[in-house]
Order: structure tokens, then C-alpha cells, then sequence
């Protein structure tokens, strides 16, 4: 999984970085966080912030500093909540999106991109879960995925 993780933030670094303006690092960085629920993904979010503000030049710190504290909010609603599901998932990566895209990229649709995000975020989110069997216990209506 780890390898797998590796390989998608690098392909996200790459296609946000160069090819489009919707945040793939925002999304692997949000599916990964509902499905593990560490602490240290908040860090890993502050470091890959810092290579994307690197990369597209802007200044250091503003991409780690929303990814950290979006991330942050969710585990805070981690214990109101029920956050490995994708209707959670779908909420919190168009509300994340958009924001992200107001604050770094305020010219363009940026609600129809934060659509395409939300979107994006669920199928990414569906991936990861099935790659990494153990993370997910419930399917989204509650039974069981894995036994």
C-alpha cells in the first residue's frame, strides 16, 4: 500500500503541478487520511504542501497549511461522525475543493471543477479502500465489506 501511495502522490503532484488546476494532491491526501487515520498524515500533508507550493511557485507553506487544517477539521469530526464513507468523502472533497480552489486559483468554474473533484475524491477513495482491505470494516450502508 505504501508503494501505491507513493506512486499516486507523485502522479498527483505531477498532474496538479502541470496539467490541471483541480487538486489531486487535496484528494489522495483526503482518501488516504479517512482510511488510516494517523496522526502523521497531517505531517505528511505539511511536506507535500511545501513540494507543490515548490513546484507551481507559489509562496512555501499556503498548500501544507490548508491541507493540514482541512485535515485537522476532519479528525476533529471523526468522533461525531462516521468518516470512512462516501458520502462523507463526497461532502468534505467538494467543501475542500472548493475552498482550495477559491483561495489558489479564484479565476475559472470553480464550483463545476469542485463537482469534478468531489467526484474524483469518491473513485479514489473506492481504490484505496479496496487496495488496503483491512482499513475498511463498514460499506457505506453500514454492512459488512470484509469479513
Amino acid at each position: 500500500m505504501k508503494y501505491i501511495l507513493l506512486i499516486f502522490f507523485l502522479l498527483s503532484l505531477f498532474l496538479e503541478s502541470s496539467v490541471t488546476t483541480i487538486p489531486f494532491v487535496f484528494i489522495v491526501l483526503l482518501s488516504f487520511f479517512v482510511l488510516e487515520r494517523k496522526e502523521w498524515v497531517l505531517f505528511l500533508a505539511l511536506i507535500t504542501g511545501f513540494f507543490l507550493d515548490a513546484i507551481t511557485f507559489r509562496p512555501l507553506g499556503l498548500s501544507g497549511l490548508f491541507f493540514s487544517v482541512f485535515l485537522f477539521i476532519v479528525f476533529i469530526y471523526e468522533r461525531k461522525f462516521e468518516i470512512a464513507t462516501v458520502p462523507f468523502v463526497l461532502t468534505a472533497s467538494f467543501i475542500g475543493s472548493l475552498f482550495y480552489l477559491w483561495i489558489f486559483y479564484s479565476k475559472g468554474i470553480v464550483v463545476l471543477e469542485s463537482v469534478f473533484s468531489a467526484i474524483l475524491g469518491v473513485l479514489v477513495f473506492v481504490l484505496f479502500s479496496r487496495l488496503n482491505k483491512g482499513a475498511l470494516k463498514k460499506d457505506v450502508l453500514g454492512s459488512k465489506l470484509y469479513e
